[in-house]
């Protein structure tokens, strides 16, 4: 809709405009998914990605291990559409959206997993092998090409992962793989400094 384009481009006019965005973001925000849903919209939006996923982890399952840590295993929370999508597209990724659903990751696995133990940013030109990208049938069957995945982190800790897909090839982008990371990081700043994650 026009508002949501109107404050996205206000918001990317300048580092002090977007401060400001996540600082409203957050200080509206009940839970820390509510915090990450706007950025996920507004990248959309702005950079043109058809799809995107929010992976939190889940609580602790398993025995404890080495280092008495626990395995965690990340799970989708939130996911959004672009809203600019035709109604074929739309559908098709809804249906992503519903088998994506019961996926889980251990860290480690997949992209979700793979983001969360390294705090590194991934982006995938091709989702087709199921080795690098575990839902390589699913994003075959509903035409997905393209993701590029980043860490939400709070207080020093990967609070999320965010995922991003698009139908259409896309070449590496690093000015694009910045903004992310960028809002990303000034999500998760501001969501730790106002609750003490």
């Amino acid at each position: 809709n026009r508002k949501t384009s109107l404050e996205t481009e206000l918001a990317f006019s300048s580092k002090k405009n977007l401060l400001r965005w996540v600082d409203n973001v957050i200080s509206n925000a009940k839970n820390f998914p509510d915090a990450v849903k706007p950025f996920l919209d507004m990248f959309c939006t702005k950079k043109g990605w058809k799809y995107a996923e929010l992976w939190l982890p889940a609580k602790n399952v398993g025995e404890a291990t080495q280092g008495n840590q626990r395995e965690m295993l990340l799970r989708l929370r939130r996911w959004v559409l672009n809203k600019s999508l035709g109604s074929e597209e739309r559908e098709n990724l809804l249906k992503f959206a519903a088998k994506s659903e019961h996926f889980t990751f251990n860290p480690r696995v997949g992209v979700p997993g793979r983001v969360f133990s390294t705090l590194r940013p991934e982006w995938l030109p091709q989702l087709d092998n199921d080795e690098t990208f575990v839902r390589a049938s699913e994003a075959s069957e509903f035409g997905l090409n393209v993701c590029l995945a980043v860490p939400v982190v709070v207080r020093g800790q990967v609070a999320a992962v965010t995922v991003f897909f698009d139908t259409e090839v896309r070449d590496y982008d690093a000015d694009c793989l910045d903004l992310a990371i960028d809002i990303a990081s000034l999500t998760g700043n501001a969501y730790g400094a106002k609750t003490g994650f």
